[in-house]
């Protein structure tokens, strides 16, 4: 096992029983990888710290995301978004320098709502996030620099490795990011690259079913 931390970031917005399903998925890939849930409510998933019912934006979420990596005691961590699946693969992945910042590529879109060009597939992620590893003090030195300790403050916050390394990695299983209507923003960019199946999560219609009931 690798020296790293999963850190669980949720606003928690989603329906509840999605994100339990959710949740047990991410328990599974980990294989026992410790877990550090950063969360706006209480819940059951390895060490929970819930910062209260904080106004919801991605630059909270990343101060959510600096409070686990501050809370973290191992040399590497690696992000788990409540609303993405992550294969096996992923958390097994070590970064090879100490000073950069690692994403993974193969990222597709499970649309969990129905519209225009959402059909029934995967669609490729365009620009993937959601899905990163990082040293830990490495991570912490570059948030620090982008972020106050004002959880009001509703603007997007900046690119937070705009001057550091960044380096990517993949494997033929891919990370699903589940996109609901209960999210910030249910749109995505995606590319025109589409599939009905996917490596070790199988057909879209069926998991979207299973994680929705749709």
């Amino acid at each position: 096992m690798i020296n790293s931390t999963a850190i669980y970031i949720s606003a928690n917005v989603e329906d509840q029983a999605f994100e339990h399903k959710m949740r047990l998925y991410l328990q599974c890939s980990c294989n026992g990888l410790p877990i550090i849930s950063m969360t706006r409510k209480p819940i059951n998933l390895g060490l929970n710290i819930c910062v209260g019912e904080k106004p919801v934006s991605y630059r909270n979420a990343f101060r959510q995301l600096l409070i686990g990596l501050r809370t973290a005691t191992t040399k590497y961590c690696h992000a788990a978004i409540s609303d993405f699946l992550y294969p096996p693969e992923y958390f097994k992945y070590q970064p090879f320098v100490d000073d950069g910042y690692f994403k993974y590529t193969n990222v597709w879109i499970l649309h969990g709502w129905v519209g225009r060009n959402t059909g029934t597939g995967y669609w490729l992620k365009h620009n993937p996030d959601g899905a990163m590893a990082c040293n830990r003090l490495c991570w912490i030195a570059h948030l620090e620099k982008c972020l106050s300790d004002d959880w009001n403050d509703p603007t997007d916050p900046p690119e937070p490795f705009a001057t550091g390394a960044l380096y990517s990695w993949s494997t033929p299983n891919p990370v699903i990011s589940v996109k609901t209507e209960r999210q910030l923003n249910k749109y995505t960019s995606i590319t025109k690259t589409t599939v009905d199946r996917l490596p070790y999560w199988g057909e879209a219609i069926s998991l979207r079913k299973e994680l929705l009931g749709v």
